[in-house]
């Protein structure tokens, strides 16, 4: 019916939904190319796919020198005088070449572009293809009643939830935003990375006024105009009316990846997994399953809250733990494990899930939406980074978990945290309703029938 390409991030979690809306999009009757980093990810029989890998990088090479102060302010000079050869090296490096070919030959209806995928989109919107963003964050834009996303902020509640207060947030978010943007900007000698987009827009004629703005809710930009596909549950987001280009398209779940990821297809797991997830399958009353999964993103180290959790493994035998570590700690950096707790790098996320009565986890969007699609009341440990702390508040906000203290929370804490989210009525007609609400979205549709009307010659389904 129509030709649409998708360029994914990437980040596993967000190049997982791109790879399952293609997959949705060709069961509608759509031709769809994948292109990006797409690596060694996608299975190899995927009808349709382009390695594209575009980043811009200024040239990191320094004069060899001593580490005085002197040394280090000549190294900044000379750094600061050749910044505009520096950032046209930059520019000159992406090689959008063969993407822009690509796009040429494809000619499709409509390019689909994760949010942050920025050397992507300026070429795309300079070769005049009809382009539309795709986010996985709520609310982006400074709308009213809504705090900015980074805040844990629950509007309502108290008198940090009253509109004065919001207002102070956005306030102090732009600040920063600004401060730190400025830091970056001396740091890298004028060729940071924002400096780099604003240079590399121009390149292509594209006006950075027109179509972004550092205003709001993303780092370093967000656009202004250009359609955004929200992969979110409007009914899960403060009460708002969004801005005009953003469309609610529901959460994008994928339940067999293995359908289109070459790693998790050939994944096996140890038996002992294997046997946990057995005996947990369908849930037992019994025995509890709790999954700890914090992500991989977070660049810190959170080994003393890991520690934390193995006193809460050896508190409650009665419990049976996964511990996903990501690839940020090793389980030999971590004390004893009692018998009830599992570790592993990389967990089945989906099929824990399924049999789990609680999860422990930081507030990713993915992760939430799949705990709401399986009824997993949550505790969530936000990191002070990115939307975790905004995506804690949603939750708050609406009942289908408690949100915890990483640095208060003692063990004894997170026990009582976890068992009154598992045995809490109000959590779960909260997590029963919200999960009704994502089934309408994935019953209706919702996904494919929202990028079908953004196509130029929108798709007119019954």
């Amino acid at each position: 019916m129509a030709n649409i390409a998708i360029v994914p991030d990437r980040v596993t979690s967000k190049f997982i939904y791109s790879a399952e809306l293609a997959r949705r999009l060709q069961d509608a009757g759509h031709r769809v190319t994948l292109i990006g980093p797409i690596e060694d990810r996608l299975n190899p029989d995927w009808p349709d796919a382009h390695e594209v890998d575009l980043k811009i990088r200024v040239s990191t090479s320094e004069p060899v020198g001593g580490t005085g102060i002197l040394t280090k302010a000549d190294r900044f000079l000379s750094r600061a005088t050749k910044r505009r050869s520096r950032i046209r090296e930059a520019v000159q490096s992406v090689g959008e070449e063969q993407f822009l070919e690509l796009i040429q030959s494809l000619q499709p209806s409509l390019l689909l572009i994760d949010i942050e995928a920025h050397e992507y989109t300026i070429p795309a919107i300079h070769s005049g293809v009809p382009v539309a963003l795709l986010s996985p964050f709520y609310c982006l834009e400074k709308r009213p009643g809504v705090p900015p996303l980074s805040t844990g902020i629950v509007p309502g509640k108290g008198w940090k939830g009253c509109r004065l207060v919001i207002e102070w947030a956005w306030f102090k978010f732009r600040l920063w935003k600004w401060y730190s943007q400025a830091k970056k900007f001396l740091r890298a000698a004028g060729a940071d990375r924002l400096s780099l987009l604003k240079s590399y827009a121009r390149h292509h004629q594209v006006s950075f006024r027109r179509y972004m703005t550092c205003s709001e809710w993303l780092i370093p930009f967000n656009y202004r105009s250009i359609p955004i596909v929200n992969l979110t549950a409007l009914e899960m987001e403060f009460v708002h009316a969004p801005a005009p280009h953003v469309y609610h398209a529901g959460p994008i779940i994928s339940h067999d990846r293995s359908a289109f990821l070459a790693y998790e297809a050939a994944e096996t797991f140890d038996r002992k997994l294997e046997e946990l997830l057995e005996v947990h399958s369908p849930k037992q009353r019994s025995r509890r399953l709790i999954l700890c999964s914090f992500g991989s993103f977070y660049s810190g180290d959170d080994k003393g809250f890991w520690k934390k959790l193995c006193i809460v493994a050896s508190k409650r035998p009665s419990w049976d733990m996964v511990f996903a570590l990501g690839a940020r700690i090793k389980a030999g950096e971590l004390p004893s494990l009692p018998a009830n707790a599992y570790c592993c790098e990389w967990a089945p996320q989906m099929r824990i899930l399924a049999a789990a009565d609680c999860a422990v986890i930081h507030g990713g969007p993915a992760t939430i939406h799949e705990c709401i699609h399986y009824q997993v009341p949550t505790v969530v440990y936000p990191f002070d980074v990115n939307d975790q702390r905004g995506m804690a508040a949603r939750v708050e906000y609406h009942s289908l978990g408690i949100v915890g203290d990483r640095l208060r929370d003692d063990p004894s804490t997170i026990i009582a945290r976890v068992e009154e989210t598992m045995t809490s009525r109000t959590v779960s007609a909260a997590l029963s309703r919200m999960h009704d609400v994502f089934d309408r979205y994935a019953n209706d549709g919702r996904a494919v029938k929202t990028i079908e009307s953004l196509l130029p010659n929108p798709v007119v389904t019954s």
